[in-house]
């Protein structure tokens, strides 16, 4: 079996640096001299250059620890076509169906190597916490004002930090993760798990979409009551879907 290149090279480095020598050590045993042995170690040397060079070039390429370099996708999410909905329990809840409202997103940005999602995967979200929006101006005004505080809180802000279980199909780029991440919410940030579906188009459309379900008042937040006396349901199932292109 034959040796890998980068060991062949330098084992031919070696042997002309052998040559040299040799060649260098004979007229000085004759009797030539030792300028005359000189000489042709100065001459010879020339004849090494190039093959340590090409060796020391192949060891490189082929020791060198560091990746390829990723071919990173910056995606910016199109901010008319995604949409972010947020569902609570109303008060009496046996007898009133839940409040849905829409949120308004300020800012998305995706970024990522499809071929290597786990490890460079990453997404930024920005959300206008005044643009909660569920059909009714009473209850908006007491939620924006009162429950999100939204004059003092005006963000609602996630950013990830990991990816897992991702089950990506590369070319067709669609398949499901887990992005794990901060969310800022009234203030205050916790991590939280968010399973979602991906996809991107052949003109280069992504789409992501998920839900989640957690318990709001754990951000510190005071859940809404009706008359000051039945409060709503503590948690919010929050479902969205991003729509974004290259930019």
């Amino acid at each position: 079996m034959g040796l890998p290149p980068s060991s062949a090279a330098l084992l031919t480095a070696v042997n002309v640096g052998f040559g040299i020598l040799y060649a260098a050590a004979v007229p000085f045993l004759r009797g030539d001299g030792l300028r005359s042995a000189v000489e042709k170690f100065m001459r010879g040397r020339r004849m090494l250059i190039y093959p340590v060079v090409f060796a020391a070039f192949i060891l490189g390429a082929v020791l060198d620890p560091r990746p390829a370099v990723a071919k990173t996708l910056h995606l910016r999410a199109d901010l008319q076509k995604s949409e972010l909905r947020a569902t609570v329990a109303e008060p009496f809840a046996a007898v009133r169906s839940p409040a849905t409202a829409a949120f308004k997103m300020k800012s998305c940005e995706i970024d990522g190597d499809p071929n290597h999602v786990a490890a460079t995967a990453h997404v930024k979200l920005v959300i206008d916490a005044a643009s909660y929006d569920s059909g009714s101006a009473t209850r908006d005004r007491n939620v924006i004002n009162s429950t999100l505080e939204a004059a003092k809180f005006k963000t609602i802000d996630f950013e990830s930090t990991a990816f897992e279980d991702v089950q990506i199909d590369v070319p067709g780029v669609s398949g499901s993760a887990i992005v794990v991440g901060n969310l800022t919410l009234h203030g205050t940030t916790k991590v939280i798990r968010v399973p979602i579906r991906v996809s991107m188009s052949s003109d280069g459309q992504f789409s992501a979409g998920g839900e989640i379900e957690f318990r709001y008042t754990d951000f510190g937040i005071k859940a809404p009551r009706l008359a000051y006396l039945v409060s709503a349901g503590d948690q919010a199932m929050v479902t969205f879907r991003i729509v974004a292109q290259r930019h």
